[in-house]
Parts: structure tokens; C-alpha cells; sequence
């Protein structure tokens, strides 16, 4: 029988050395190119694609100059020798003063013919738009991913505008560096890029957006259970229900009938809550942590948030307001990231936890466990030194037991 598992190996491992050949002749071509001064065009790889790169006369405006990325043709040695006698070519027309060099590359030329037909931003936007809801069920969850992920976001791009490098940098340069608007931005822009077929010519490097989130401070149990008790029902089965059952706010605004029915039922001894399929990750049954809540918030008096407006993205608003108003300073996905925690220091199993919170183990390790403070920490040594004494105890008293056991049997012996 063949081992399929070794022959992928071998192949992934004939595979990377291979790539390891094509980079040192790389390497070499553009140690060659740059002997004689610095190169105008340089070798480099990406994938199995090789590209030439390097700052040129800008083909709409050859007075100013930008950086390039031209795809060449695909990754093998006589590739890497194309592309050296072609960086060549280009640099010495350029020396001698020659502006037009995508003229030396007919396919590049044709491309680039073809792309720089005049399209605004609408334009690109509304096929983009047509594509991607090709390959898509218009639902509920679909339509909510898309106006997070994209609509919100082209409303940044003037639909006027032509998709250049240069509004591209304006675009960009008009939100915060290392910011979530600007890293939103630029997944934007790659995907309408790529969906036009340039994407590849960009130099994306210069667009580097390093965002992180901010440190969250997570309320405490107490602070949670302090909370509730001064805010009036209504707000306060919405507020109990996040906490207890570490729901995304919008989940609870989209229960069924049945989730309700199920949540209430009298065999429900567990007091499980179910989320119906129509929402980010679909399907999935939650626990309570802690399940005293349940009886404490009286959740299963249901009393759902109330508010005129329709639109989920504003009621959530609106329900942050009320927190807010009532004393919680805090997002109300705070208490979902308060969930999390509480699951790690209770000794819930991290697939488990992220299970009820319907994710992946490396999603809810990467977004929850970071938050984690000095606090959580020392109550999951704590309950590792709790286990560790409960088994020592176990162990003592099973020593006891068998010595009981045999002065028993001792003593009847002697009775005998």
C-alpha cells in the first residue's frame, strides 16, 4: 500500500527545495544587476510568480515616478534568466533616457491597456458588488456580513474617483495609521483591486497597517451583578442574558420562537439556551456560567429590549446607551469577552468553551485569552492547587480505607 502521507512530504519537501534554488538564483541575478551601480529593476518572487520591481516613470504621467510591481512569467531557473536580461534591457533604456519602458514589455503594455480604460470607483464598486453576490444566498446573516464588511466601507471611496496608486494612498492616507478603519480600508481596496486584475501591480508594502486592539478592562462578577441591580427590567434581563450566556448582543435580538420555548421549558434542567441558525456562526446551544444567574437576574422571565428602530446595527447602539445610562461604562460585548475569561478560570476545556460561544479554538484562543489579567491567572493556579489537595485528600483517605480494611481482617482473625 503506498504511504500517501510520505508522498506528499517528499513532494512538499522536492517542492521547497526547488524554491530554495529559485531564490539563490534570485539572489545572484540581482547581485549581478546591482555590480555596476544601482539597478533601476530588480528579481523577485512571489508564490510561484516572478516580478520585476523597482521605481519608474509612472506610465498616466512618465515626468513622475512610482514603484512597480510588473508580474514576469512563472518561477523556474530560465525565469530567473528572462527576467535578468530583461531588468537589462529596461535599465539601459532608461539610462539613456527612455521613459516609455513598459513599451519592452508587450504583455505588460497589453494589460495595462486594457485596465486603464476609464472606470470610476462606482463603476468598480457596482461589479464587484454583482460578483460577489454570484456565488451568495442573499439571507439575513449574508446581507449583515456584506454591509459590515464592504458597504460601510465604500462609502470611504469616492465613487468619482479612478482606482490608482495614487488615490489609493489618499484614500488610505485619510484614515488613522495602525488604525481598524484604515486596516477595513485596505482589505477593501485589495479585493476591488484584485477583482480588476491589478491588484498584483501594486506595491502593497507601502500601505502596511500594524493595528492592534485596544486593551480591554473587563468588568468583574461583582461589578456585573452590582450593575444589574440598579438597572430597571427591561434593560436588565438584556444585560443578564448577555452576561450570563456570553452572547454577541445581536444574537439576542434574533432568538425564534422556539429558542424561547426550549429556553422556558420546564425539562430544560439545565437552563441551555438555544441560538437559531440565522446568525453569525449559525446553530450552536449555550451554558450559563454562572448558572445561579439564571435564578438571580430571573432570566427566565423574559422580558426582551424594546426600541423603535429596525435596523439591528442600531438597536445595538441604542442598547449600549441604555447600559451606559445605568452604569455600565463599558461596550456590551465586554460582558461576551467576560464570558470567555470566566470559562478559563472556572476549568471549562478551551474547545468546550469556544463550542458554546460558536467559534474556533484558535479564534477564541487569539480574540479572548489575551485579556486575560494577573487576576485570572493566579484563580487558575488556584484551582490547579485546589485539584492538586482534592487528590491528595482522595489519596489519604484511601489509605486510611485499606488500613481499615486490614485492622478489620486482623481483628477477625484473632476472633477466629
Amino acid at each position: 500500500m503506498v504511504n500517501r502521507k510520505y508522498v506528499g512530504e517528499e513532494s512538499r519537501s522536492k517542492q521547497d527545495n526547488f524554491l530554495v534554488q529559485i531564490d539563490t538564483a534570485i539572489t545572484d541575478a540581482n547581485n549581478r544587476l546591482n555590480s555596476s551601480g544601482k539597478a533601476k529593476l530588480l528579481i523577485d518572487r512571489k508564490n510561484k510568480r516572478l516580478y520585476l520591481r523597482g521605481t519608474l516613470p509612472v506610465i498616466e504621467d512618465p515626468n513622475t515616478t512610482k514603484r512597480y510591481w510588473i508580474p514576469f512569467n512563472e518561477t523556474t531557473i530560465q525565469g530567473v534568466i528572462d527576467a535578468e536580461n530583461k531588468c537589462r534591457e529596461v535599465d539601459s533604456y532608461l539610462k539613456y533616457g527612455g521613459k516609455e519602458w513598459w513599451l519592452l514589455l508587450p504583455d505588460y503594455q497589453k494589460k495595462k491597456v486594457e485596465q486603464l480604460k476609464p472606470q470610476t470607483m462606482f463603476e468598480v464598486k457596482e461589479a464587484f458588488t454583482e460578483s460577489y453576490w454570484k456565488t451568495r444566498e442573499k439571507s439575513r446573516k449574508t446581507l449583515s456580513t456584506w454591509e459590515k464588511s464592504y458597504t460601510d466601507i465604500f462609502l470611504k471611496i469616492p465613487d468619482d474617483q479612478l482606482l490608482t496608486e495614487s488615490n489609493i494612498s489618499n484614500w488610505i492616507d485619510s484614515t488613522q495609521p495602525n488604525s481598524k478603519p484604515r486596516a477595513d480600508l485596505i482589505r477593501v481596496i485589495k479585493c476591488l483591486a484584485d477583482h480588476v486584475g491589478i491588484k498584483d501591480d501594486i506595491d502593497w508594502k507601502q500601505f502596511r497597517c500594524k493595528y492592534q486592539p485596544k486593551k480591554r478592562t473587563l468588568p468583574t462578577d461583582g461589578y456585573i451583578e452590582a450593575t444589574f441591580n440598579g438597572m430597571p427590567r427591561q434593560v436588565a434581563w438584556t444585560f443578564g442574558m448577555i452576561a450570563t450566556y456570553g452572547l454577541r448582543p445581536s444574537e439576542l435580538f434574533l432568538l425564534t420562537e422556539d429558542c424561547y420555548s426550549k429556553f422556558t421549558s420546564e425539562s430544560n434542567h439545565r437552563n441551555v439556551l438555544h441560538i437559531s441558525d440565522d446568525t453569525k456562526t449559525g446553530e450552536r446551544i449555550v451554558y450559563p456560567i454562572h448558572p445561579e444567574w439564571v435564578d438571580k437576574f430571573e432570566l427566565l422571565d423574559v422580558m426582551q429590549f424594546v426600541t423603535a428602530s429596525t435596523k439591528l446595527e442600531n438597536i445595538i447602539s441604542i442598547l449600549n446607551q441604555a447600559f451606559q445610562r445605568y452604569g455600565f461604562n463599558q461596550p456590551a460585548y465586554n460582558l461576551r469577552h467576560r464570558y470567555a475569561i470566566r470559562a478559563s478560570e472556572l476549568g471549562i476545556a478551551v474547545d468546550i468553551a469556544a463550542k458554546w460561544m460558536g467559534h474556533s479554538v484558535e479564534e477564541h484562543t487569539k480574540t479572548y485569552q489575551k485579556w486575560m489579567d494577573h487576576t485570572t491567572h493566579n484563580k487558575a493556579f488556584d484551582k490547579m492547587l485546589d485539584v492538586k489537595n482534592e487528590i491528595s485528600e482522595l489519596d489519604r483517605l484511601r489509605i486510611e480505607n485499606q488500613y481499615l480494611r486490614n485492622e478489620v481482617q486482623r481483628l477477625k482473625k484473632l476472633i477466629t
